[in-house]
């Protein structure tokens, strides 16, 4: 039985398609969803040129941090007009493929949800390198991948 789903979100056409059977399951389910955002800073030569401690740097930082909130922000009030009970907001920095791993474990969440990026009949053979990683890491929660057309 599905009784906490993570929800892993970058704001793309594939994350979106993939929120609607994250709500769709969960109301199901009557399941409980951990929402996530992960982002990567790595801008190595503009770290280098200005420093990582840089006020430069820490703004395009807090954009970054402050694009995440303001995402799962909006998926919990969806969540929540449905009677959805969001268990936690995450926005990380780091690899996404392990950070999404490791809250799914760490939150002992049943299900991940998430989206592929877009197939075409030749990309088809391959998923996006995070779900593709998600899929290889995961060994004890099933990952549900919901792919976008081109």
């Amino acid at each position: 039985m599905i009784q906490h789903v993570l929800f892993p979100s970058d704001g793309s056409e594939a994350s979106q398609k993939a929120f609607h059977y994250t709500l769709t399951m969960a109301k199901h389910f009557s399941a409980k969803v951990t929402l996530l955002h992960t982002y990567e800073f790595t801008m190595g030569h503009v770290l280098s040129r200005y420093g990582a401690e840089s006020d430069y740097i820490k703004s395009i930082e807090e954009n970054y941090e402050n694009f995440g909130l303001q995402l799962l922000e909006s998926l919990r009030d969806e969540l929540s007009a449905q009677a959805i009970q969001v268990e936690h907001l995450y926005v990380l920095k780091g690899e996404p493929g392990p950070q999404i791993v490791r809250v799914a474990e760490q939150a002992h969440c049943d299900l991940i949800i998430m989206g592929t990026r877009g197939m075409s009949a030749v990309e088809s053979l391959l998923l996006g390198s995070v779900s593709h990683y998600v899929v290889n890491h995961s060994k004890q929660i099933p990952v549900f991948l919901v792919p976008v057309q081109s």
